[in-house]
């Protein structure tokens, strides 16, 4: 059964507090009350109101209180109860109980309200107690006249052995007795433990300062009775095993500090201790236990004086509530406000230091997002060497806060930062921060280092992401500069890296000066090195005579290139340049080897510049061997006409041209644009007039002539005359 109260919205309207009168008349009973109570209610005061154990031991305890929830009602009774003397039985006392609200609860200032209890003399004045209690607001925040303000240090052991007892961790689960020569010892003690307790904890509090035997209500035990001296053990034996603590005062302190220092005497202390514990003290579970926890994080909060000791009120705090979900606003308050008391605030590399470190992080719901608060604080304020200072704070973290901040480091650092970070750190964090961002392989800088070359190259033997990035990580190389050879990266990301390695190559091999270990990977890799060649738009020579140094004419791995193909190739060169001239003699070896007629025009396109450059004596002699060895006609033909000093291969040359024209029957218009040197082409007619394949194509050149298909230039009819006239 609830309470109608009309609390009013001015700080001068009245309070109405529900009250009740017990007394002695046929027996103790009911005598005046302002509010009907349950059947359960009215048996708990009944009970609860009449005196607290035997009548033969009442000395120093004629009048105490007796604070407890009301069962069965949303209402707290607190009463006074005094001996009645004069008249009536033994034992008979009057007790006035008022009867609060969770509203009335709430107030600050509760203390207070004791100065309301009003003890009658008969039972005749009962009948003022049947209408509620009106109590100025105002005059409940005033403390009654003549009682000094508390000061906890004035109560000296024995108030901090009753708050340990009540709130240390030992026995903040039992119920205490506190032995007393009266009941006035403890009850101004009492009374402010109780007012320090925010309102779901008031509400469940249980007390007694004068209890001559064990009280309950609701079949538990109170959780603190001031019980008289000489009846403590007997009391203590009445009541169940390891239901009791019995403290004698003094004997007690608590483990981190002493109540003394949790809840200094000053007023003003007192007052923020107060409004600590009422701000946080309703999101945690309204037991004993849990003002003791605020109390000693208040008293961490208010004397940290470095990191560390900040680090251990996150763990403390983490230890007494593990899931995230409870007491979300404390642990945001320990995340962010705990430290603000420190004289040199803690820095956000000290926080940042501090989060990765924390055993307890799962406790918190916002320590990912602190973390990263934290992270990008460091990042705006930390000097350049920030991926040294973050490679040393995750080496060290735990493993939900390495994972974070390496995703963190990922998103947020800059390349140069990033490398700094795979080099100092562990090899298990260089390899997941490679994970993570392989992207940083094609940064040069990153192979700049021996210690990040080392861990990339590593990175690259196990990694799924080696095809992604291998041909920004070659490019890298390069232009690092540093000695990575180009086996290392084939060894640890398979023929991949060769092919990363022509299409970069593609793009510097004219200027670059490449290691003659990367030219022997390359050599040693014909079929990527042909592949790039059918694939580049515009191959330089210096890379093309590269892949074509170990090959011959004749393989058959070049038929993937067609003659248009090479066409393209040889009109990319300068052929002029020894590595121009070695391709386009390769190319002519190419096209004197094939049988198909395409190949013609092949021919027509690079013969003169090679016969130039044979004839200047500009053509290697290895570049020479391959051509000679895909002339086509007779070996021995070939033999007579090129002396042991080298001289006549240019007239070798003109004899590979016309054995080709003349014996694969390609088009006699391809024959006349191969030459275009007509002292050159004379020569050619000239020289191979009587021999077979001359004859052929002497033959086929007439023919053409005659039906008109085949128009002769004025120099060409005359280069031509021994073969038109004859």
């Amino acid at each position: 059964m609830s309470i109608a109260v009309n609390t009013g919205t001015s700080s001068s309207s009245p309070i109405h507090v529900a009250q009740a009168l017990h007394g002695y008349r046929n027996g103790h009973e009911l005598l005046a009350t302002s509010h009907r109570l349950s059947r359960d209610g009215s048996r708990a005061l009944l009970e609860l109101s009449d005196l607290s154990g035997p009548a033969a031991r009442t000395r120093g305890f004629e009048s105490y209180i007796t604070g407890y929830p009301v069962p069965g009602e949303h209402l707290y009774a607190i009463a006074r109860t005094w001996l009645a003397t004069g008249g009536g039985r033994p034992g008979s006392v009057w007790t006035h109980t008022l009867l609060l609200t969770p509203e009335q609860l709430a107030t600050i200032d509760l203390v207070n309200v004791t100065k309301w209890f009003r003890r009658p003399t008969t039972i005749e004045q009962a009948l003022g107690y049947d209408r509620p209690l009106k109590i100025n607001r105002e005059e409940m925040s005033r403390r009654p006249r003549g009682v000094p303000p508390f000061r906890l240090a004035a109560h000296g052991a024995r108030a901090e052995g009753m708050f340990e007892a009540l709130y240390g961790s030992d026995s903040a689960a039992l119920a205490i007795l506190l032995p007393a020569e009266s009941s006035n010892e403890y009850e101004h003690l009492v009374l402010h433990a109780w007012s320090l307790q925010w309102v779901e904890l008031r509400g469940r509090f249980s007390f007694c300062t004068g209890a001559l035997s064990a009280r309950h209500v609701e079949g538990h035990p109170f959780d603190l009775q001031v019980v008289p001296q000489d009846r403590a053990a007997t009391i203590q034996r009445s009541a169940p095993p390891d239901t009791y603590v019995l403290i004698d005062g003094s004997r007690r302190r608590s483990a981190s500090g002493t109540w003394d220092d949790y809840l200094p005497s000053d007023h003003d202390h007192l007052r923020r201790a107060r409004a600590f514990m009422w701000r946080f003290g309703p999101e945690l579970t309204p037991g004993r236990l849990s003002f003791g926890h605020l109390a000693q994080l208040r008293l961490r909060a208010e004397s940290l004086s470095n990191r560390a000791e900040w680090q251990a009120l996150l763990e403390v705090v983490g230890g007494w509530y593990p899931q995230s979900s409870s007491a979300p606003r404390l642990k945001e308050w320990a995340l962010t406000e705990s430290a603000s008391n420190l004289a040199v605030p803690l820095t956000a590399f000290d926080r940042l230091f501090v989060l990765s470190r924390l055993r307890r992080s799962s406790a918190y719901p916002e320590w990912q997002s602190s973390l990263a608060d934290a992270f990008l604080r460091t990042l705006s304020t930390t000097r350049p060497e920030v991926g040294v200072v973050l490679s040393e704070i995750i080496a060290s973290a735990n493993t939900p806060a390495r994972r974070a901040l390496l995703q963190l480091s990922t998103e947020h650092l800059n390349p140069g930062a990033f490398v700094a970070l795979i080099e100092a750190s562990p090899d298990d964090v260089a390899s997941r921060a490679l994970d993570l961002r392989p992207s940083i392989l094609g940064k040069p800088a990153l192979w700049r280092s021996e210690r990040s070359r080392h861990r990339a190259l590593a990175w690259l033997r196990t990694s799924n992401d080696v095809g992604t990035v291998i041909v920004a990580t070659v490019r890298a190389v390069v232009a690092a500069n540093q000695p990575v050879g180009l086996g290392d990266l084939v060894d640890r990301a398979g023929v991949a890296a060769i092919d990363a390695a022509f299409d970069v190559l593609d793009e510097c091999a004219e200027s670059a000066e490449l290691e003659p270990e990367w030219i022997a990977s390359l050599r040693g890799h014909p079929a990527q090195g042909i592949s790039w060649l059918a694939r580049s738009e515009r191959p330089p020579a210096k890379l093309a005579r590269l892949v074509l140094d170990r090959l011959r004419p004749g393989d058959l791995r070049l038929r993937v290139l067609g003659h248009n193909r090479w066409l393209q190739i040889v009109g990319s060169v300068e052929p002029h340049t020894a590595d121009g001239a070695s391709v386009q003699a390769f190319a002519l070896g190419v096209g004197f080897h094939d049988e198909r007629p395409s190949a013609s025009s092949l021919v027509a396109a690079v013969f003169q510049a090679v016969y130039d450059l044979v004839v200047e004596g500009q053509l290697d002699e290895d570049d020479w061997n391959k051509l000679k060895s895909v002339f086509p006609g007779p070996r021995r033909v070939f033999r007579q006409l090129i002396r042991g000093d080298g001289s006549g291969r240019d007239r070798a040359l003109r004899r590979a041209l016309v054995e080709a024209f003349g014996q694969k029957g390609w088009p006699i218009a391809h024959f006349l644009e191969a030459v275009t040197d007509m002292a050159v082409l004379s020569r050619v007619a000239t020289e191979n007039l009587g021999a077979k394949p001359g004859k052929v194509l002497r033959r086929r050149l007439k023919v053409e002539i005659k039906r008109g298909g085949l128009i002769l230039s004025g120099p060409q009819r005359t280069a031509l005359n021994s073969w038109i006239d004859s």
